[in-house]
């Protein structure tokens, strides 16, 4: 969970074989799915995914 920012209270899960998703206390749903192995070329997708807000 979230604690600090303009995410607190968001919680979800970051999986090692292409899966993310986050939930934030107003409902908001975020899924992500792709097909790639984690490494350096998706972890600038995993922080933009990250930063998205309901205001975004």
């Amino acid at each position: 969970m979230t604690l600090e920012g303009p995410q607190r209270g968001r919680w979800g899960w970051s999986g090692g074989a292409g899966t993310d998703f986050f939930v934030d206390p107003d409902g908001t749903l975020g899924v992500l799915l792709f097909q790639v192995v984690l490494g350096p070329r998706v972890t600038p997708l995993l922080e933009d995914f990250a930063r998205l807000s309901p205001a975004a």
